[in-house]
């Protein structure tokens, strides 16, 4: 039928249309003949789809044809064409990550080259030109499969986390809220161990981190104490600013210090390395006014105050964190513990007496404030003094006598004083059975 064939052109041939054997001179389109011939079913360009369908062929010189056919006459198929209305068929020349070139679908193919470091396909870099103007490809993967690849297989070497996190630093805005707070618990930082931790001396010295458990290195700062708690990280300034929006922090701040003191105080006294540092460090926690409620309540019952013992004894004993630290040689140590635990020496003769058996604060005005907040006693909160006569002789000698005499003698006017909250009458001393002296060798 001649409604089946096309026009005898060269590049129908090409593409292994059907064409009309025409032998009579050479075809001319505007020809009266080409005008009857076309008016009578002649074709004179595919459809989209049957063009379409030739862009898929599996030979590959078909494929190239109809793509140029394609793209030289875009304006026949403009109004009709539409990427997602093929998308069951492989007609987009792309490459893999690794470079092989392949047909793709148009939905698993993208325009901009640099999503490749995530494992995307991108478009033949031929086509990159019209990828978006004619053949409909979107520039970029959804945030959608990016998310699935950073939390499914995130990077685990530096160079390849630094390709993938300055790629986002472009994309930024794309992300939801939802996005980032979820990125932000997740592992997806390659990153070196804090110093001292024991994973720094693992092969390869390398953990995957959290972006909010994260701290910027600043350049040409020197050693600090946060270096051996906190995980420092720095990818250049282009990837640094996706990091940033994931939770990654200028600088550590004082919450974050408490948690990883709270979490094992142990370790941390062992990290910072003298209690002296340790107390500084309690000094800045005190001064903390915006201490969440949680975290205060979490301190009341934690054992990550110092206690300082004056005891030859082990450190081991129970109710201790098992840390015992001999302080500047004098005898006591300090032990980890509860602030229940520990009192604040307010009376240095009691505390004389008891020194072998009870742990008190630092004696530093701010930290002994910092103690009481978190529950800690006072030491004569602790002790209860009460008397016990031993070898009672008489209550009815002659010195008795006299000193209950002179008592009742002295007290009359006390009581009778109306200043004084007295509740006894002085009528009540005069009783000899209310008031009785006595005399004994010892007072326990």
């Amino acid at each position: 039928l001649l409604s089946e064939l096309y026009e005898p052109s060269d590049i129908f041939r090409e593409l292994g249309l059907p064409v009309l054997d025409w032998r009579a001179n050479t075809w001319q389109k505007r020809s009266e003949e080409a005008q009857l011939l076309c008016s009578l079913g002649l074709k004179s360009y595919p459809d989209l789809t049957t063009l379409v369908k030739l862009m898929a062929s599996p030979k590959e010189k078909i494929r190239e044809a109809a793509m140029k056919y394609f793209l030289n006459n875009f304006g026949l198929y403009s109004s009709k064409y539409n990427a997602s209305a093929f998308g069951y068929l492989e007609y987009i020349p792309a490459v893999r990550p690794d470079g092989t070139i392949f047909m793709s679908k148009p939905s698993d193919v993208y325009a901009d080259s640099e999503c490749a470091v995530m494992g995307f396909s991108v478009i033949d870099p031929k086509l990159r030109d019209v990828a978006l103007t004619k053949l409909g490809i979107q520039k970029h993967p959804p945030t959608r499969l990016i998310m699935n690849v950073l939390l499914e297989t995130p990077p685990t070497q530096l160079e390849i986390a630094q390709k993938y996190f300055e790629y986002l630093a472009s994309r930024i805005a794309d992300f939801s809220g939802t996005d980032y707070n979820a990125l932000r618990q997740a592992c997806i930082i390659p990153a070196t161990p804090p110093v001292g931790s024991l994973l720094a001396q693992a092969v390869p010295p390398l953990l995957m981190a959290k972006p909010g458990e994260c701290i910027f290195k600043l350049k040409g700062q020197g050693p600090t104490i946060h270096e051996k708690l906190f995980v420092f990280v720095d990818f250049g300034t282009k990837a640094n600013i996706f990091l940033k929006a994931c939770g990654v922090k200028d600088r550590p701040e004082m919450k974050d210090i408490i948690k990883l003191l709270l979490r094992d105080p142990k370790h941390f006294l062992e990290l910072v390395g003298t209690t002296d540092e340790y107390l500084e460090q309690l000094r800045k926690v005190s001064a903390y006014k915006e201490c969440p409620h949680d975290l205060i309540e979490q301190m009341r019952t934690s054992p990550f105050l110092l206690g300082r013992l004056k005891s030859d004894r082990s450190p081991n004993g129970p109710g201790t964190s098992g840390l015992g630290v001999d302080c500047k040689g004098d005898g006591a140590i300090f032990e980890l513990l509860q602030p229940s635990q520990i009192a604040i020496l307010d009376d240095i003769n009691a505390y004389s007496l008891f020194s072998d058996s009870v742990h008190v604060a630092p004696l530093d005005e701010t930290l002994e404030a910092f103690y009481l907040h978190l529950g800690s006693p006072r030491l004569t909160t602790l002790i209860t003094e009460e008397c016990e006569p031993e070898d009672i002789v008489t209550s009815n000698s002659p010195l008795t006598t006299e000193i209950k005499n002179l008592i009742i003698q002295r007290s009359v006017l006390f009581l009778h004083d109306p200043s004084t909250l007295a509740k006894a009458k002085p009528e009540w001393l005069l009783q000899m059975k209310s008031f009785t002296v006595r005399c004994c060798e010892n007072l326990k």
